[in-house]
């Protein structure tokens, strides 16, 4: 059971979307976000794989829709020793909707790369997850006592990490922006391959 209003474990901070229509690698994207979000201490070598929550891929016959892709990703990190004195976990959402998704060839340092063209968007959702370890919820004595600790106590302290987190989603944000910002530079030639498995095709990473 999760507390009600001020007590609801996760506390949303803010969200936000990025939207690209060109060419980009998924692969490539997927791989260097996770990377990104390592380097953020979201996500490490051991839970990496555990944080796709969701994968879908649709195709159409109809060539004008092409292939559409949902990919969710949920990403967590405490600060300090994750043991059960944790009592705030930050949390940094990742949704992928590709649509319009076709494979095309491109020309990199003269040689021809399989890449993907197509509409992208990404949200971004953060927050802080309160008590997430259920220490207070869970006991007896303490789970009456938590709205006033947190309150009249810790306020200043969360609300500074709700400052930490948000400033992590702007980082990535910040990330994803200047990805695409390149990837419009690349040239685009050729004809459309066989609709694309997505970020799971075995393609060579550019560069």
């Amino acid at each position: 059971m999760k507390y009600k209003g001020i007590r609801g474990n996760e506390q949303e901070v803010w969200k936000t979307k990025v939207k690209y229509y060109g060419v980009f690698h998924l692969r490539t994207l997927y791989k260097e976000l996770m990377e990104f979000l390592k380097d953020l201490e979201y996500t490490d070598e051991e839970r990496y794989k555990y944080f796709e929550r969701f994968y879908f891929e649709s195709r159409s016959l109809d060539p004008r829709q092409a292939t559409q892709m949902w990919i969710w990703i949920r990403t967590d990190k405490t600060e300090g020793p994750v043991d059960e004195s944790s009592y705030y976990r930050y949390y940094l959402d990742v949704d992928y909707h590709v649509r319009f998704m076709k494979d095309v060839e491109i020309m990199k340092e003269g040689e021809k790369m399989k890449v993907q063209h197509g509409e992208v968007e990404i949200s971004i959702r953060c927050g802080v997850e309160l008590d997430w370890n259920g220490k207070w919820q869970n006991h007896w004595f303490l789970k009456n006592m938590h709205d006033f600790f947190l309150k009249r106590l810790w306020w200043k302290q969360y609300q500074d990490k709700r400052h930490i987190v948000k400033d992590d989603a702007l980082k990535l944000q910040r990330f994803i922006k200047e990805y695409f910002e390149l990837q419009s530079y690349l040239p685009l030639a050729g004809k459309p391959f066989i609709p694309s498995h997505g970020y799971k095709e075995e393609a060579a990473a550019p560069g």
